[in-house]
């Protein structure tokens, strides 16, 4: 992105996998923000930067429900064999389950490698966000300005 303070004109270099899930929807919600000439909320050069973040923030959806249903089945299975009694509990379920533990406890570390990834971006993005508000001078803040500058704070404080 760069941004032409004097003219308040924005350009953006958007590049994305074509396979991300959630394209369609980013491609629909920009479209939207700028039909019929646009919404006041995109006149702050972040709005952009704020769709994309939400969208992947609701992405990680996707990755987390199904890993966490992972990580209790497991669990449930450590439940049910540790409730047997001992002369009915094979030699092999506790290494199977502890290997399944093991490649689940790996994917919890991607995942929040990544998320602390996109925390980082989303922290430095408001920071960016703050310094250019001040550089708006006397203007006071305008509502889109605010809108984004909330939006950043809200999906700081969700990753």
């Amino acid at each position: 992105m760069t941004h032409n303070l004097a003219d308040r004109t924005t350009s953006y270099v958007v590049m994305t996998d074509r396979t991300h899930s959630r394209l369609g929807d980013i491609r629909r919600r920009i479209c939207a923000s700028f039909a019929s000439g646009g919404l006041p909320d995109t006149k702050d050069p972040f709005m952009i930067h704020c769709l994309v973040l939400h969208e992947i923030f609701l992405d990680a959806k996707s990755v987390i429900t199904p890993l966490r249903g992972s990580l209790y089945d497991q669990l449930d299975l450590v439940d049910v064999y540790s409730s047997k009694p001992l002369h009915e509990r094979g030699r092999a379920e506790p290494e199977d389950m502890t290997i399944e533990m093991h490649v689940i406890s790996q994917e919890i570390d991607s995942v929040t490698a990544g998320a602390e990834m996109t925390a980082m971006i989303v922290r430095r993005m408001q920071l960016a966000h703050d310094r250019y508000c001040t550089l708006l001078g006397p203007n006071p803040i305008e509502d889109g300005n605010m809108k984004v500058s909330d939006s950043l704070r809200f999906l700081l404080e969700s990753a």
